[in-house]
């Protein structure tokens, strides 16, 4: 199942979603790929990628090198495509026009199908816009997660990301909205409000908001800045909040059986 964590605003959670995520799947057994899609590269070195490995990027599995190449072991059951910079420009370098139409030439893992059939789970993390690597990962994924803080901004956001979502479904029918995840959330100012107003463009849109709220943590931001290793969040509130909302996630995919384990046994489409 290749999952794909996005919103066109920036500082809602989604790399730190991303990579707990993906640290939090692996742990439990599942065979895990993250891919860093965003240029700004937060997803890669919070899993502290090593750039001196000689292991390809994501803009090398673009260019059209093999998976294997591209991958690099992160801890036990995870592994990682690391982001970029020069995906900055893929619009432009994979630009083809075919008659008059631009086309853009960025089939994102499905020259790879083969190889990503022994990953239970692919977690891509997305940058804060609404371009073409975007709609390229979209068209690449089965569900979609969408992180917000509960504020007006980023709730109003939602409805922008939806509109690209629907585009990618004109070549990716299967695609679903897994839901709205609030994060930075504090049950004693308006986040309460807005969690309301989050709720109703959810149904707007056709989904969900998760039960598992993320609490807002210093240790989040202090992670980021420092680059410490993201397995230790694990034991903060933040760590332990994201750690219901896989739970939650999973009982979801697997028809109400969270402890399910393996592709064979996680609920398709």
């Amino acid at each position: 199942m290749v999952i794909c964590i996005s919103n066109q605003k920036g500082g809602v959670g989604k790399t730190t979603t991303a990579v707990l995520m993906a640290i939090g799947l692996a742990e439990k057994g599942y065979r895990v790929l993250a891919v860093d899609a965003d240029p700004q590269k937060n997803m890669s070195t919070l899993l502290q990628y090593d750039p001196d490995s000689r292991t390809g990027t994501l803009y090398d599995l673009l260019k059209g090198d093999e998976l294997d190449g591209c991958t690099q072991s992160i801890t036990k059951n995870l592994e990682l495509v690391a982001g970029d910079s020069a995906i900055y420009m893929a619009d432009i370098e994979f630009l083809t026009i075919k008659g008059n139409r631009p086309i853009v030439n960025l089939d994102l893992l499905s020259a790879h199908r083969a190889e990503i059939q022994k990953y239970d789970f692919v977690v891509i993390d997305t940058g804060p816009n609404l371009g073409t690597m975007l709609l390229n990962v979209l068209r690449a994924s089965d569900r979609v997660i969408i992180p917000t803080t509960p504020d007006t901004l980023s709730v109003d956001g939602i409805q922008a990301l939806s509109e690209t979502i629907n585009a990618a479904k004109e070549r990716n029918e299967g695609l679903e909205i897994s839901g709205i995840l609030l994060t930075c959330y504090d049950r004693y100012n308006i986040s309460k409000v807005m969690e309301e107003d989050a709720k109703d463009v959810a149904g707007l849109i056709g989904t969900k908001v998760f039960n598992t709220r993320i609490r807002r943590g210093k240790d989040i931001r202090e992670s980021h800045l420092t680059g410490e290793n993201p397995m230790k969040l694990k034991r903060s509130g933040v760590g332990q909040d994201y750690v219901t909302f896989i739970d939650e996630f999973l009982e979801e995919v697997n028809g109400g059986n969270k402890q399910a384990k393996r592709s064979s046994r996680i609920k398709k489409k």
